[in-house]
């Protein structure tokens, strides 16, 4: 069965070289094995459009002078969002010339790409009022990142919040934990499912307690709690072995 053959379009640099000097000649079937990630060597990388190729050059390759071609692939493909595809076979064909592409155009580019993801209405608003020509000073691009930059603080503040109440957690947890192993013989910490925290406690009259140290701060409730992890057997296993507490 013959395989399908896409048309993709690749930049060298003026030798005609890629990544670590790897050779492209016209005409010539380059094949890999498919294997690992895009970036990696089991994949021959490639654009779906002139455009793109060169818009997109700075962020891969990063070319200070390069070529393009356009050319064939088949078999296995992988993409990158759109980004660049990955292909195990690919050849080019034929040398195209280059479209020149302006810092203006760049900058289009690169708005269009942030508002696809940013919905901040001040980023939103200078990067119309910029498109349209209407505000391109340095004055009101100096507002839109310090908007963004506020943006990035609000986030970081409340990541910072988060962990804060983490850490505060934490402490209560090893607070009562110390609590707890004041009064008992032993004390074991036993993760029953992502996320939670619970204390086996032996006390001196030498039966078995389960406490969780944040969600279930009585003996009973993080007894029951327990229970619901084991089945039937084992639940009257347990019985037998951790009588309720009380």
């Amino acid at each position: 069965m013959k395989q399908e053959v896409a048309t993709i379009y690749k930049l060298t640099d003026m030798n005609m070289k890629t990544y670590r000097g790897y050779p492209w000649a016209l005409g010539k079937w380059n094949r890999t094995s498919g294997k690992g990630d895009l970036c990696g060597p089991g994949w021959l990388h490639a654009y779906t459009s002139p455009v793109l190729a060169e818009l997109l050059d700075p962020i891969h390759a990063n070319f200070r002078e390069y070529r393009v071609f356009r050319g064939e692939a088949s078999g296995p493909v992988i993409s990158d969002s759109g980004l660049k595809v990955g292909y195990t076979n690919m050849r080019i064909t034929e040398e195209l010339p280059r479209l020149h592409i302006t810092p203006e155009n760049r900058i289009r580019f690169g708005i269009a790409c942030a508002c696809r993801v940013y919905t901040s209405a001040e980023y939103r608003a200078w990067a119309g009022r910029w498109v349209s020509g209407a505000d391109r000073t340095e004055a009101a691009a100096g507002a839109a990142v310090a908007a963004v930059r506020a943006a990035r603080s609000a986030v970081a503040a409340i990541r910072a919040a988060r962990s804060a109440a983490a850490a505060a957690r934490a402490a209560r947890s090893a607070e009562v934990a110390a609590e707890v192993a004041a009064e008992a013989a032993e004390v074991a910490e036993v993760r029953l499912s992502p996320g939670e925290t619970y204390w086996v406690v032996k006390t001196n009259d030498q039966r078995e307690w389960y406490v969780n140290t944040d969600r279930y701060p009585d003996e009973m409730s993080a007894y029951m709690r327990v229970m619901e992890f084991l089945t039937m057997q084992e639940q009257d296993d347990a019985y037998q072995r951790h009588p309720y507490p009380g």
